[in-house]
């Protein structure tokens, strides 16, 4: 540091790092801390820079560091709080921000820092508020405008998100967090080929981001368009946000190649719906001669011994044993080259065991009614669009106005339950259980859960309740699903609009 003064090499360093040449940038934070380890200006700026580059703890020390030695700077706790954050420490990131603001109330950058960790911890209404003090300070603050938007669409003020998402998209066409986060809303209210065109431009943008791929495909799928969908599809391995874990292997992933005579290991990878959905393309591949072994969840595997084109079939902790090649289980479409009108389809695919079936049917004659009907009404909390797909109970109350029919309860799990319905979940304990009760009943009732993937996979009569804005694999505009020839689909024409389908459900009911 002798040929420059610490002032002058501060101003280099902070020139390369707003520039994005972090490796420069870091060079001369250290030569700079080597001669004055307490350079509190230096250690704030390298405290943010290895946050950047993923190291959040290092970022937390150092920031921390710098504020015990000035801490009446409030950019300095700001970025403590976006650090901590980084680190996955949100409470402690909302302590830091609100000293921040209080510190300096025109900081915009800590209000928008704030609202991005009252995000975090899902205080959307507080994230809103802290959002609209940094854009009330900057009225041009195009990060604030888009994570506003992204408040209101938590919030499920889709219009106003869109608006707000829009303003951060004409002040920073660049912002590539804007585009995805208007095709997400775009999306939620049915406008499908434009939330498709703002994926798009998110990807010209960052052309290597997975989640907006991800987002494009589903998007795309729902449309009908399977051919660029698929390819799409196959970017959700690289997306953290989808949390899905592909297992190690040493041989190769089967590509579409013939696969005659490979020992071929087909693995389950997301939820039970999705493994019950797609065995129906195992046969396929055991017909080009593929010695398929199954890996799925323990929960279905005896369920699954009873599906065709599989010679053995393990759980998800059991070793594979041999083996040639190995595929994703929700790859199998995309090789196939499916098409909407190729679905591999037919009235049942899956069976219940005889035995158990029989068994059921005993437990059931007492409830014997001119028509009995199986419910659900909730999936697994955990599931990222459960608050959409899910009903609660007390809605589907105008069932009981339906006479002569007897209402099952086939909901697991912690969950209230109402006198007019008949539980009938205990000794559910797998679904090889589950399906043959449903073999005993005349029709079921469900949200968008695995047990109508299980009734539709079976071939038994499956009226299936479905948010406004659907999963992919039920498409759009159509009252029945080329997946399952059993089914119906029962749609909300708005959002939030469960009346409507179940009013439409009691009608049909009443035709029976």
């Amino acid at each position: 540091m002798s040929r420059i003064s610490i002032q002058q090499a501060m101003q280099l360093a902070v020139g390369h790092h707003q520039a994005g040449r972090l490796r420069d940038a870091e060079m001369i934070y250290r030569q700079i801390l080597a001669a004055q380890p307490n350079h509190p200006d230096a250690l704030h700026l390298m405290g943010v820079l290895a946050s950047q580059c993923g190291q959040g703890q290092v970022g937390v020390d150092l920031i921390g560091r710098a504020i015990s030695l000035n801490p009446n700077d409030a950019h300095y706790r700001s970025n403590f709080g976006q650090v901590l954050l980084n680190a996955g420490k949100p409470n402690e990131a909302v302590v830091a921000l609100r000293k921040a603001v209080e510190m300096d109330p025109n900081l915009a950058g800590a209000w928008n820092n704030l609202g991005n960790a009252l995000i975090e911890l899902r205080q959307f209404s507080q994230a809103v508020d802290a959002y609209m003090r940094a854009i009330n300070i900057v009225p041009d603050f195009a990060e604030a405008h888009s994570n506003l938007g992204n408040a209101l669409k938590e919030l499920g003020q889709l219009d106003q998100a869109i608006v707000s998402i829009r303003k951060s998209i004409e002040l920073r066409p660049d912002l590539l967090a804007s585009h995805n986060n208007l095709g997400m809303c775009l999306r939620q209210t049915g406008q499908y080929a434009e939330a498709a065109e703002a994926y798009r431009k998110a990807i010209a943008l960052k052309p290597g981001l997975a989640i907006t791929h991800y987002n494009l495909a589903v998007t795309l799928l729902v449309q009908g368009q399977f051919e660029e969908g698929l390819a799409e599809y196959e970017w959700r391995w690289q997306a953290p946000q989808i949390g899905l874990s592909r297992p190690a292997f040493s041989q190769p992933q089967w590509d579409g190649a013939d696969p005659a005579g490979k020992r071929v290991l087909v693995y389950a990878e997301q939820g039970f719906g999705d493994t019950i959905q797609f065995v129906r393309y195992l046969p396929l591949l055991a017909e080009r001669g593929a010695k398929i072994t199954l890996q799925c969840q323990p929960q279905l595997k005896r369920l699954l011994q009873r599906s065709g084109g599989v010679e053995r079939i393990i759980t998800l902790k059991e070793e594979p044993g041999e083996l040639d090649l190995h595929c994703p289980l929700l790859s199998l479409p995309y090789f196939f080259k499916t098409t909407v009108e190729t679905i591999p389809s037919c009235d049942s695919y899956l069976t219940a065991e005889p035995e158990l079936v029989s068994q059921w049917s005993t437990r059931l004659e007492q409830y014997s009614s001119p028509l009995e009907v199986g419910l659900v009404w909730a999936g697994r909390p955990e599931h990222q669009n459960d608050r959409n797909r899910s009903v609660s109970l007390d809605e589907l109350q105008p069932l009981r106005q339906v006479a002569d029919v007897t209402f099952l309860c086939l909901q697991t799990g912690d969950v209230n339950r109402q006198d007019w319905l008949i539980d009938i979940t205990a000794g559910m304990d797998d679904f090889a259980q589950t399906a043959a009760a449903i073999q005993n009943l005349d029709l079921l009732i469900t949200v968008d859960t695995a047990v109508a993937h299980l009734a539709g996979a079976l071939g038994k009569p499956v009226w299936l309740l479905l948010p406004f804005s659907p999963d992919w694999r039920w498409l759009l505009n159509r009252d029945d699903s080329p997946w399952y020839p059993s089914m119906r689909l029962f749609r909300q024409p708005r959002i939030g609009d469960w009346e409507t389908p179940i009013r439409r459900i009691i009608e049909e009911l009443s035709r029976l």
